[in-house]
């Protein structure tokens, strides 16, 4: 059943196009910033769209989710001081 109107066709279409301009803009920041720049930035939106979408979703996280989530964290962390420092 279509909700709202809405009907698998343009869901896939809407999907379709929102991966496409997402993806377009990548090119545009990675073609502003330095290449480990725009990975560190692209992890932490990662990151943030999984816990975003295990709060939307109202999926609580388990051990093994945290500690992927606390790990990339301490990477990206331990990657900008490194870098800040040196």
């Amino acid at each position: 059943e279509a909700a709202a109107g809405w009907s698998l066709f343009h869901v896939a279409l809407l999907a379709a196009a929102a991966y496409y301009i997402e993806y377009a803009l990548n090119f545009v920041v990675l073609s502003l910033v330095p290449p480990i720049a725009f990975s560190v930035c692209d992890i932490l939106r990662r990151l943030g769209t999984i816990c975003w979408g295990a709060v939307l979703l109202s999926k609580p996280f388990t051990m093994v989710n945290a500690a992927g989530v606390v790990t990339s964290l301490m990477g990206v962390l331990s990657y900008s001081i490194i870098t800040s420092r040196g």
